[in-house]
C-alpha cells in the first residue's frame, strides 16, 4: 500500500509540474492532486488503523489547509488567502511535531527522503525547462 502510494504522490507531483509548462488548463487540476492524495491516504491510514490521535488530526488539518492554499494561488488575486492557509497550516505541523517528539535517527531518515524529493523535483524541472528551449 505504502508503495502505491508513494508512486501515486510521485506521478502526480511530476505530471504538475509537466502541466504547469505544458497544459496551463490541466495544471489547475494536477496542482492539487499530489495533496488530495496525501489527505486520502491519511484518512484511509486513519479509519483502517483506528488511528485517531491528536499527531494525526493536526496533519490532516494542515494537509487540508496546504490543499486551500494550492488552489488559492492558482488565482493571483487570491493569493494573500494561499499564503494564510499555507501559515496556518504550517502552524499545524508544528502543533502536530510538538505533540509527538520524534528520536533523532526517525528526523535524518525523514530528511533524507524530503531532500531526495525535492532534489528529483529538481531535476524534473531542469529536464523540462531544456525541452522548452
Amino acid at each position: 500500500m505504502i508503495t502505491i502510494f508513494v508512486f501515486s504522490v510521485t506521478f502526480s507531483s511530476l505530471f504538475a509540474i509537466y502541466c504547469r509548462y505544458k497544459n496551463e488548463k490541466l495544471y489547475s487540476f494536477a496542482k492539487p492532486a499530489p495533496l488530495l492524495l496525501m489527505i486520502v491516504f491519511l484518512i484511509y491510514f486513519m479509519l483502517n488503523k483506528n488511528q485517531y490521535t491528536s499527531f494525526n488530526l493536526c496533519v490532516l488539518v494542515g494537509l487540508i489547509l496546504g490543499l486551500f492554499g494550492d488552489i488559492f494561488l492558482l488565482k493571483e488575486k487570491l493569493f494573500i488567502f494561499g499564503l494564510s492557509s499555507f501559515l496556518f497550516g504550517h502552524i499545524s505541523y508544528i502543533t502536530a511535531f510538538m505533540l509527538n517528539p520524534t528520536n533523532f535517527d526517525q528526523s535524518i531518515f525523514g530528511l533524507a527522503i524530503f531532500f531526495s524529493f525535492l532534489y528529483s523535483i529538481y531535476l524534473s524541472m531542469k529536464i523540462m525547462e531544456n525541452k522548452k528551449d
